[in-house]
């Protein structure tokens, strides 16, 4: 005789045994070549380290601290002043290890000013002295220490009725050779000369009016011709 225990449990334990025959395989943690578990959070510490390293190296070279096994101290407390300009404001700041503290610094801004200056130029109402060529030095004669003319001198006439002459000589015929008779004050230039004639210094001149010839410049007991600009 079979004896069947109670089908209805029979049946409950195979729906269970399939149950758990369907659900996935669970996946075990990889474990190391001597048995242990892989500790990751070791591994991330010394990732953070090394990138934290590495920031501070990079963070030190860009500062200018010399690579060369010596060390730099950083004045962390010193004020840097910072100019903006766009703002004409210059920004005062100050690195502490604990505070950084920016204060705006307000600056005089400098404005151009339109300068004129005036340089009052006064025409001069007196002629200029003329350039005057010295006597050569060759020449001689036995009234050159009383001479003052030279050419390009301004003179003028001293006495009534000298004779302007076409050369530097009085003729026998004594008005053979005379251009013009001027009068005391008449002005001239001289432009030629000397000439040593009687004992005299001649001059080459041209009066004001327009007229040229040759006039002496002195006799020995009085001057005909005087320099305006002596």
């Amino acid at each position: 005789m079979i004896f069947i225990g109670n089908i209805p449990d029979l049946n409950e334990r195979y729906r269970q045994r399939r149950a758990r025959d369907r659900q996935p395989a669970r996946r075990l943690p990889p474990q190391r070549p001597d048995g242990g578990d892989i500790n990751w959070w070791k591994w991330i510490l010394v990732v953070i380290a090394v990138i934290i390293i590495l920031f501070s190296v990079d963070l030190l070279q860009g500062n200018g601290v010399p690579t060369n096994g010596t060390v730099a101290q950083l004045n962390l407390n010193a004020p840097e002043e910072i100019v903006d300009s766009n703002e004409n404001t210059s920004i005062s700041v100050e690195i502490n290890p604990t505070n950084t503290r920016i204060s705006p610094t307000p600056t005089k801004e400098i404005k151009p000013t339109n300068t004129k200056i005036i340089i009052d130029v006064k025409e001069e109402t007196s002629p200029k002295t003329p350039l005057v060529k010295p006597i050569p030095s060759n020449y001689y004669c036995p009234d050159l220490s009383s001479v003052t003319l030279g050419v390009g001198a301004r003179a003028q006439i001293q006495w009534d009725k000298v004779n302007l002459r076409s050369y530097a000589r009085v003729p026998n015929d004594w008005d053979a050779n005379t251009i013009i008779s001027l009068n005391k004050g008449n002005k001239m230039t001289v432009i030629g000369g000397p000439e040593c004639a009687h004992d005299g210094t001649w001059w080459e001149v041209k009066t004001d009016s327009g007229y040229s010839g040759w006039i002496r410049e002195l006799l020995p007991d009085k001057r005909l011709l005087s320099s305006i600009f002596r």
